[in-house]
């Protein structure tokens, strides 16, 4: 991935060279006219790089692994008002999109409740605003909304409540614009079960649009470097969840059975 470089300017560019512009994932202080990344954080994060991964079959196309610097570079977008990782990932997903060749005449993103979290933002319209910026799409971010008093997915314990959660807390938007025979770019900012995706993604689909492409800032698993372009893979991530799900019920069992059988009779 191209690292995409701000030398700042005007104002935003004299604050940087009086405090010092910080890394966008960790907050270390670095050379402002160079780069957003910390040497570090960029070392880690290419051994941790996503290739590309085939939104036709139902995966998203996903910039990093969300382990080490990138998982601390989230939390600070969406609890420490770090806007700035949010434009740069739009923008670095933005030329993923150019370099896949993707045709899409509309960008919309993952809502939040007005109830939610305390957040300046809803972090996911931040990149889907930098992205449709650079790869010049009309933004709407009002063809979904999500229920208030829906609980976060990280509340939910396995990967059917996750989707049960996320078909009660997600709705058509209050738009008005016809997306009907359009190909449309979801964004988020993370995915995991791909529970919430797939549920925006019918949604939009039942709203008239034909295809709907699944970009994402990061996800939990590293995807295989190659999937089938077939409607098996679309299970793909699925399965490894499961695999990993029943390996540690499996360890539990058979521990439990171990330490009755060690018991004095």
């Amino acid at each position: 991935m191209k690292e995409v470089t701000k030398k700042g300017g005007g104002i935003m560019g004299l604050w940087h060279w009086i405090l010092g512009r910080k890394c966008l994932f960790c907050g270390a202080t670095i050379d402002p006219r160079t780069s957003d990344i910390c040497d570090a954080c960029a070392a880690s994060i290419q051994g941790e790089n996503l290739e590309i991964t085939l939104e036709e079959s139902g995966t998203p196309v996903s910039l990093y692994r969300y382990a080490g610097p990138v998982r601390e570079g989230l939390h600070r977008f969406k609890y420490n008002g770090i806007s700035d990782l949010g434009r740069f990932c739009g923008k670095a997903l933005a030329e993923r999109y150019r370099a896949l060749g993707d045709r899409a005449q509309a960008v919309t993103c993952v809502p939040r409740a007005k109830d939610g979290l305390p957040r300046m933002y809803n972090q996911s319209e931040v990149i889907a605003k930098a992205f449709a910026k650079e790869a010049r799409l009309p933004l709407d971010s009002r063809l979904l909304r999500k229920r208030n008093g829906a609980k976060t997915q990280p509340e939910c314990v396995d990967r059917h409540a996750r989707r049960r959660n996320a078909e009660y807390a997600y709705r058509k938007g209050p738009s008005k614009r016809d997306i009907t025979g359009l190909t449309v770019v979801l964004i988020d900012d993370l995915y995991t079960s791909g529970a919430t995706a797939q549920v925006c993604a019918e949604i939009l689909k039942k709203r008239g649009a034909a295809k709907v492409l699944i970009y994402t800032a990061m996800q939990t698993h590293r995807m295989p470097r190659r999937l089938v372009r077939s409607d098996a893979s679309r299970h793909v991530h699925a399965s490894l969840t499961d695999e990993a799900t029943w390996r540690t019920k499996i360890y539990r069992f058979r521990k439990g059975k171990e330490q009755k059988n060690d018991q004095p009779k």
